[in-house]
């Protein structure tokens, strides 16, 4: 993925584009190029298996989320479109199969939101909260949590499994946050 951004880039700088900016091309065609081919495979998954619309509402509660709150990631572009396109795949194949999800559902709930107020955002190595930086951080997070819980409750009433569907997205996001975290609070503890 790097080697594509990076000739994609040189292309471009050959027309005209800033060469100081290199590093910033390179990396922000590289993040396109990873979104891109994760799109492209769920989107030939869904439409041979009749599954757009869960696909569009598992990516939408997923994403949405996950650009808050963060979460583990693979160490290579490869891995992470792999992880992904496994991980999705299987929460929209699970959403179809799992029934009593919907009884516990408020439990997770609150376990997940117990879980943004206490430990999202934490701080990473690749980046630290400051000042009320923090505070604001966890009540957007929080906000928006409890915002696409009540938009997956709506989707319920038109269909369980779209419902069920987007509640799958926002629960592989809080898992992700999760295990980020403890891995980080691991490595502090045991460093």
């Amino acid at each position: 993925m790097y080697k594509l951004a990076k000739t994609i880039t040189n292309r471009l700088i050959q027309t005209g584009l800033p060469k100081e900016k290199e590093a910033i091309y390179t990396y922000s065609l590289e993040i396109l190029l990873n979104c891109s081919f994760i799109f492209f495979i769920l989107f030939i998954y869904s439409l041979l298996t009749n599954s757009c619309l869960s696909m569009f509402l598992w990516i939408s509660s997923f994403f949405i989320l996950r650009t808050q709150i963060g979460g583990l990631h693979m160490n290579t572009n490869e891995k992470c479109i792999g992880a992904s396109c496994v991980l999705a795949i299987f929460c929209v194949w699970i959403s179809t199969r799992i029934t009593w999800l919907d009884k516990i559902e408020i439990y997770l709930f609150a376990i997940e939101f117990l879980y943004l107020i206490l430990f999202v955002p934490f701080n990473s190595t690749k980046f630290t909260y400051i000042g009320k930086q923090r505070s604001i951080n966890k009540i957007i997070a929080s906000t928006l949590y409890v915002f696409l819980y009540f938009v997956a409750c709506t989707i319920t009433l038109y269909s369980c499994i779209l419902g069920r569907t987007f509640f799958m997205g926002i629960h592989a996001s809080i898992i992700l946050s999760a295990m980020a975290c403890i891995k980080y609070y691991l490595k502090e503890f045991f460093v």
